[in-house]
């Protein structure tokens, strides 16, 4: 959101200066409520697929990203040392999206088939750029997307494992009710062109 859809907008109003935008950052789950209330008129959330079976929307995957469990260098050597093992990553310090890591507890259950229900939260903050700074600042590992990786952050030590990266969907909500406006349209169009 404060990256990629900044940009999408940034694009489109040079060519529809009248449009107005407010951008509410935040969990699916908060995105979804205002959505389906009627306070917001579309809402770009992760793993649509998901949440569309509790909730009353259409969803349409926008983009995909691979989430990677990470920490910073120094707390990867202190703390572990190279054992990328269940029974070593589910005693470390977790960094997350909320309080009860669910983006954590997703990336344990993809890479080893089970359910962890006892991470260690050092920190949790809904902005991916806050939970970046503190994986940086060495207060836990946590799962970012791995195109946030870049040389301004490339001190971060990824912690793999045998499989493939968990795969993050990027999808379009919108109440199964509501009828888009034409600016609407437009903005959903020119975003969908702009892959």
């Amino acid at each position: 959101g404060s990256d990629y859809l900044t940009n999408v907008i940034g694009k489109f109003r040079q060519t529809h200066p009248t449009v107005s935008y407010e951008l509410i950052l935040g969990v699916p789950v908060k995105q979804l409520d205002l959505l389906v209330e009627g306070k917001l008129d579309i809402a770009f959330i992760d793993n649509g697929d998901v949440f569309s079976k509790s909730y009353p929307i259409s969803v349409e995957t926008i983009q995909r990203e691979d989430f990677v469990l990470v920490s910073s260098a120094r707390f990867y050597t202190e703390n572990i040392k190279g054992d990328h093992t269940l029974s070593k990553l589910q005693t470390i310090p977790i960094v997350d999206y909320l309080p009860h890591a669910p983006v954590a507890r997703m990336w344990f259950k993809h890479h080893f088939g089970k359910s962890i229900t006892d991470l260690n939260v050092s920190y949790s903050a809904e902005s991916v750029r806050a939970v970046l700074k503190a994986i940086s600042l060495g207060m836990g590992a946590g799962v970012i997307p791995s195109h946030l990786i870049d040389a301004e952050t490339n001190r971060l030590k990824v912690i793999s494992t045998e499989k493939k990266n968990l795969v993050n969907q990027i999808t379009l909500a919108l109440p199964l009710a509501k009828k888009l406006t034409l600016t609407e349209k437009i903005f959903i169009s020119f975003l969908k062109a702009q892959k």
